[in-house]
């Protein structure tokens, strides 16, 4: 991988890792250059930069992705070493923007309470955006299958990372909860950090773990109709967050902390899983 790639891309291989197992170099490259982009949206937005500073360069990134895509040459090295990877790979223009066009909502709209609607466009703007990315790099050229099952894969995930880092998120002035969920537990208030010592948010967690566990089961047997290679990486992919999910379910939605690890033991036993399971 290009040295540039490798600095830009910091916080998901591990989670990657068993979906890469016996990829070409091509297809793990544009994985990992997928996955550079979205943190090089989200470290714009967690930078100590003004919000108009930060609106800026998301603006700059989106015109770099329109030159791409309009064969005109990209003025920003970063922009040329990440795209090149993504070569005859069919990757979707609107799923890269998507990235920039909700990090510059949450930047002008900081999430709170979020209505089921907006919640569930979080979820796909997220991760939604970036399984149907990993879908075409893995051969996927069914977009209604796509379509699918990023949107049942795409809010189980994301779902999971929510719950997993309530804490922080509150703490950042954020909740990605939402607002039924918080009303069938009783939370009348719109402030994280409110919300966040509330006696009543293990209730809230556990609804919108019913979601997610929903979720889940559908974007199993979805991933099971899908080619045998496509499928085996999919659960290679996912299972390290259900598994992190059913150990936040096991213990009891009040707990917050600490957030859920792998054991080098529960990666292989995962992988093993993944690659084996019918």
């Amino acid at each position: 991988m290009d040295d540039l790639i490798k600095k830009l891309f910091k916080n998901s291989e591990e989670m990657l890792s068993g979906c890469l197992y016996m990829m070409s170099a091509k297809k793990r490259h544009a994985v990992y250059g997928i996955c550079a982009f979205a943190e090089i949206i989200d470290d714009i937005l967690n930078s100590k930069q003004t919000t108009s500073k930060k609106i800026e360069l998301l603006d700059a990134w989106q015109k770099e992705i329109e030159n791409v895509y309009n064969n005109a040459k990209p003025r920003s090295l970063a922009v040329r070493a990440l795209f090149k990877n993504f070569a005859g790979l069919n990757l979707a223009k609107e799923d890269f923007l998507v990235f920039i066009d909700n990090g510059r909502q949450e930047l002008l709209n900081p999430p709170q309470v979020l209505s089921t609607n907006n919640y569930n466009k979080s979820c796909d703007n997220k991760s939604g955006a970036f399984i149907r990315q990993l879908l075409r790099v893995l051969g996927c050229r069914d977009e209604e299958k796509i379509t699918k099952l990023s949107d049942c894969l795409g809010k189980a995930l994301q779902t999971t990372v929510y719950l997993r880092d309530v804490k922080e998120d509150a703490a950042d002035g954020k909740i990605y909860m939402p607002k039924d969920c918080l009303q069938k537990a009783g939370i009348s208030s719109t402030k994280p950090l409110e919300i966040i010592v509330d006696n009543n948010l293990g209730l809230a967690r556990s609804e919108l773990g019913k979601l997610a566990s929903s979720n889940y089961a559908e974007a199993f047997a979805e991933i099971n109709s899908f080619d045998k290679k496509i499928s085996q990486r999919l659960r290679a992919f996912f299972y390290p967050y259900k598994y992190c999910f059913d150990v936040m379910e096991k213990r009891g939605w009040e707990v917050i902390t600490p957030k859920p690890k792998l054991s080098v033991f529960a990666k292989i036993w995962l992988l093993i899983k993944a690659y084996t399971e019918k």
